[in-house]
């Protein structure tokens, strides 16, 4: 399944989990799982709600490791051009690379660098969510990473003129049904 930029989508699979995907995502999954594991792959961003099977634990597989549940709610972030990022809202996640692994609290976030390592820590879960009810809200977030966000929302690409503007940062909320250009207008009045 691959969601275009500007596009979004929720699904259900066979086992009853549900998936919302976000814009610029690609999930490989299988008509109905067969076998001892439920397994997809992810590229992109994802919002899960897994049914819970004690029996058939859930495998989502990215370019920089592995997420496993058995039953619980978390995002995945796994846009090629960044690090790979689970966070957990509800239940437990185990997360792995070829190198480490972290267990996941509600309330964590791993993030999965490209030497196969695992950092672990606290977020508001609300901030890395609000994409899938379609609000955009960042906290103390670069411009360079608000500005990939409303690129694959809004089907456009964004330049820089000024290498320097990337790395101011802003805290706020932005709505996806409104246009992009206010979007914009919201950044360039909360700055100089």
């Amino acid at each position: 399944l691959t969601i275009p930029r500007g596009g979004e989508y929720q699904l259900v699979l066979s086992d009853g989990t549900r998936i919302w995907m976000n814009a610029d995502s690609k999930l490989h999954y299988p008509v109905a799982f067969m076998g001892s594991t439920r397994e997809i792959t992810l590229e992109g961003e994802a919002y899960f709600e897994v049914a819970h099977d004690e029996t058939h634990p859930f495998k989502v597989h990215t370019s920089l490791g592995t997420i496993e549940v058995l039953g619980t709610t978390f995002n995945i972030s796994a846009y090629p051009e960044n690090s790979t990022s689970a966070t957990l809202v509800s239940g437990k996640v185990s997360v792995s690379t070829r190198l480490s692994k972290a267990t996941l609290i509600p309330g964590q976030q791993a993030i999965l660098t490209i030497d196969s390592k695992i950092e672990t820590r606290t977020v508001d879960t609300a901030f890395i969510t609000s994409w899938r009810t379609g609000t955009y809200l960042f906290q103390d977030m670069p411009l360079r990473d608000i500005m990939a966000q409303l690129s694959r929302w809004y089907n456009v690409d964004i330049h820089f003129q000024s290498p320097e503007l990337e790395d101011i940062r802003f805290t706020g909320g932005i709505l996806r049904n409104e246009e992009l250009a206010f979007a914009v207008s919201v950044i360039s009045e909360v700055s100089n």
